[in-house]
């Protein structure tokens, strides 16, 4: 299926399952009935959720609280009526509509994984999402939350530097990285104002077309960064060169730029990250809740054994994740 494809049904499917569903004023026979073994039919809308049946399309009633919803935003800017060709466009828009929902609906297009993940969310946000609001959380509450959390609302110390490195390789043993690291250092020992154009000339460093400019790095490192390095940084003022040092991946030459001091935060000015905090941990406390009250009222059994025999292969394509995943909006705690 083509990416437009399912998109297009996945905003047909939220829509159908939120709006579109209805109950045709026929006998039983003539309206989709419920399923309660494997959800292959819905269930009709009832006509205070969908308003005075104004059309029906294979026994599936529409509404005029539908109708009201589309016509809302076509009419015109002088606020003039609609016309009765502007309501007959309205209303083959909404039947058209159904009809494509039908037909996707008779494909089983909600068993995709794409369009699964919408319909979970959209129930999500009805069932959990909507139940947690930032403004039911008193001051009082984020004050004990902030002084019970402190160390989350603190910048830790950070250090800027550059750095220069001469690896140590097969044809340049540590004595010859050595003696060039030297030859650097007493170059720039007094002139450090020449550290970026040497670096970029002579530094085998992943940082070297920035002129060695590893930029401003906490305690606890970056990526890919020899941790040693850090240390050594975090050992030196500002604007102090260090002498030669050696590491696993060669021998090294840094210069501190600058220094921050540790920094924590207010409650005033971290409120909104406090509310954020607090509003994502009871979602998620509320979303357990939720998906544990399912499996109560659920028939669930997993084949342990046929599990741990899938294999299972790397792919570079992403993954459709659990509800409780961030794929599916839910915050992290």
């Amino acid at each position: 299926m083509r990416i437009w494809q399912i998109g297009f049904t996945a905003g047909l499917m939220l829509s159908a399952c939120q709006e579109t569903e209805k109950k045709a004023d026929q006998p039983a026979t003539s309206t989709p009935a419920a399923s309660t073994s494997g959800g292959d039919s819905t269930p009709p809308a009832s006509s205070e959720e969908i308003g005075e049946v104004i059309a029906n399309v294979n026994g599936v009633s529409i509404g005029a609280k539908d109708f009201e919803r589309l016509a809302s935003r076509k009419i015109p800017a002088d606020g003039k009526s609609l016309s009765e060709s502007e309501r007959m466009e309205i209303i083959d828009q909404l039947v058209d509509e159904e009809l494509l929902y039908q037909k996707a609906h008779e494909r089983k297009l909600y068993r995709d994984p794409k369009v699964k993940k919408v319909m979970m969310n959209a129930l999500l946000r009805e069932e959990v999402y909507a139940t947690v609001k930032g403004t039911d959380i008193a001051e009082d509450e984020m004050r004990a939350y902030y002084d019970e959390h402190k160390e989350e609302f603190t910048i830790p110390e950070k250090v800027q530097f550059s750095r220069i490195l001469i690896k140590i390789k097969a044809d340049r043993d540590e004595t010859a990285a050595q003696a060039e690291a030297q030859r650097i250092y007493t170059q720039l020992k007094g002139n450090t104002d020449s550290f970026r154009e040497i670096a970029s000339k002579k530094s085998e460093g992943p940082y070297a077309r920035r002129g060695g400019d590893v930029g401003f790095v906490s305690l606890k490192g970056k990526p890919g960064l020899d941790s040693s390095v850090v240390t050594k940084a975090f050992e030196l003022s500002k604007d102090k060169l260090s002498e030669p040092f050696v590491t696993k991946e060669g021998v090294n030459i840094i210069w501190i730029k600058e220094r921050r001091e540790e920094q924590v935060r207010s409650f005033k000015t971290a409120q909104g990250t406090v509310m954020r905090k607090m509003k994502n941990d009871k979602i998620s406390g509320k979303y357990e809740s939720y998906t544990s009250s399912l499996r109560s009222g659920a028939k669930v059994s997993i084949e342990n054994e046929k599990v741990n025999a899938i294999e299972v292969k790397s792919s570079s394509r992403p993954q459709l994740r659990g509800p409780g995943a961030p794929s599916l909006q839910m915050p992290k705690k």
